[in-house]
C-alpha cells in the first residue's frame, strides 16, 4: 500500500513538471524573452512543485509567468464560496479564468457561476474570462486585456450593482 502511493506521488509530481515544460515551449514557440522571464519562470517553476493542484493547464501556467514578471499579485486557485478560480487579483478586485474548449459548452453554467460569485465577492468585482487559445498564441498580450478591463471599469464609472 505505502508502494503506491509513492507511486502516486511519483506520477504527480512528473505529470506536474510535464506540464511546467509544455507551458515553457508553447512560450519559447511565441519568442518569448526568456532572460526577460527569467525570474518569473524560476518562482512558477518552485510554486508549481511545491503546491500541488494550483494550476490545471499549462496554459494557467504560462498566464502565471506572464502575470508575475508583470507584476501582478494573483491568487491561484483561489477558493470562492463552493468554487475555486483560476486567477484572483485581490487588489483590482477581479477575477481570471482561462477557459479551454470545454467552456464553449457550459456557458449558461458559467454564467451562473459568475454570478454566484459576484454576489459572494460583491458587484465591484469583474471576472475576465480568456480562452487558451489566445494564451497559446498571445500571452504576451495577457496584460494588456487586463488592464483595457480596469480601464473601462474605471473610466466609464459602470453601477456594477445594477448589472
Amino acid at each position: 500500500m505505502k508502494r503506491l502511493a509513492i507511486e502516486d506521488e511519483q506520477y504527480v509530481t512528473l505529470k506536474r513538471k510535464r506540464m511546467f515544460e509544455n507551458a515553457l515551449d508553447k512560450l519559447e514557440r511565441q519568442q518569448l524573452d526568456f532572460v526577460k522571464y527569467e525570474e518569473a519562470i524560476k518562482t512558477i517553476e518552485e510554486y508549481n512543485l511545491e503546491n500541488d493542484g494550483k494550476f490545471d493547464s499549462s496554459q494557467e501556467i504560462m498566464a502565471a509567468i506572464i502575470l508575475i514578471q508583470n507584476r501582478y499579485h494573483i491568487k491561484p486557485q483561489a477558493k470562492v464560496g463552493s468554487y475555486q478560480v483560476d486567477f484572483m487579483f485581490p487588489e483590482d478586485n477581479l477575477i481570471l479564468e482561462i477557459d479551454g474548449d470545454r467552456h464553449n459548452f457550459k456557458k449558461s453554467y458559467d454564467k451562473r457561476r459568475d454570478a454566484t460569485i459576484k454576489e459572494i465577492l460583491g458587484s465591484e468585482w469583474q471576472i475576465l474570462r480568456i480562452p487558451t487559445d489566445m494564451i497559446d498564441q498571445k500571452a504576451e498580450k495577457l496584460p494588456l486585456a487586463i488592464e483595457q478591463l480596469l480601464d473601462y471599469k474605471a473610466t466609464n464609472k459602470v453601477n456594477w450593482r445594477a448589472l
